[in-house]
């Protein structure tokens, strides 16, 4: 039995359960770069669900790296400005042949890359980042890492991260043209270098400290309750304060059952 391909399974089950009412325009900005289709791109959504359309899937092999994408996602939308989609809205969206998601997602990421820069106060005065400008901008800013790792002594690094391979890639013509695998091998590297950004950091720094903290409360909180309440009573008080962190409903207490 393939382990990875039963936890992705049970991952996209969680996922296609959720609930989420925010379901078009996965991100922001509105792009320029003009599509195969005849189409805006904040309607890319919305052309797939065309009842007339196949059902696009994503193929087994690219599901994992697919899942890492969309929780990325998930969990950075507010920092590179990005709505949250529902699984199938998701993955139809990497399918699509208008390539709009991938766009977006490297419009922002690339945003992060360069203003993360030492003295970056106006890195695209002159050289606007759009839908058409970031192929170009990656490559140049991976053309100055892979230097950078030479410089150091860290070429091993660059070809674990598949920097020449992808400096090609970026060298294409028509970024549509490239397979769907290619582009995500592109887009989930500008995601591990944005997650080194200083933007990113600070937010993963951030939710760490306020989870510590939730957690000292919630401690506290049944010390204090073991103390000085009787058991039926210690559990009802319990439950509802850590609930009420959350917003959930508390269940009844064993005594009122």
């Amino acid at each position: 039995m393939n382990v990875h391909a039963v936890l992705d399974d049970l991952e996209l089950m969680e996922i296609e359960a959720m609930d989420d009412p925010e379901k078009h325009q996965p991100w922001k900005e509105e792009l320029e770069r003009p599509l195969p289709n005849p189409v805006r791109v904040d309607e890319l959504v919305k052309l797939d669900k065309d009842p007339t359309r196949v059902a696009a899937r994503l193929p087994p092999h690219l599901l994992s790296e697919a899942l890492e994408i969309f929780e990325f996602t998930s969990y950075f939308g507010e920092q590179i400005s990005v709505k949250r989609l529902k699984w199938d809205e998701f993955e139809r969206a990497l399918v699509s042949p208008c390539c709009g998601l991938f766009h977006g997602l490297h419009v922002q990421l690339v945003r992060l890359l360069f203003y993360d820069l030492p003295g970056a106060e106006h890195p695209f005065r002159g050289r606007p980042l759009n839908s058409l400008t970031w192929p170009e901008l990656l490559r140049q800013y991976l053309l100055m890492l892979q230097r950078e790792h030479v410089s150091d002594g860290l070429e091993r690094l660059s070809e674990t991260m598949q920097l020449k391979e992808v400096i090609l890639l970026l060298e294409e013509d028509c970024y549509e043209d490239l397979p769907l695998e290619k582009r995500m091998q592109m887009l989930s590297l500008n995601l591990c270098l944005a997650l080194e950004t200083h933007t990113l950091r600070t937010y993963v720094d951030e939710m760490c400290e306020l989870n510590a903290k939730c957690g000292t409360q919630k401690r506290e909180a049944f010390q204090v309750c073991l103390r000085c309440a009787p058991a039926a009573l210690c559990f009802s008080l319990c439950v509802s304060l850590r609930h009420s962190l959350c917003g959930a409903r508390a269940p009844l207490s064993p005594a009122m059952m």
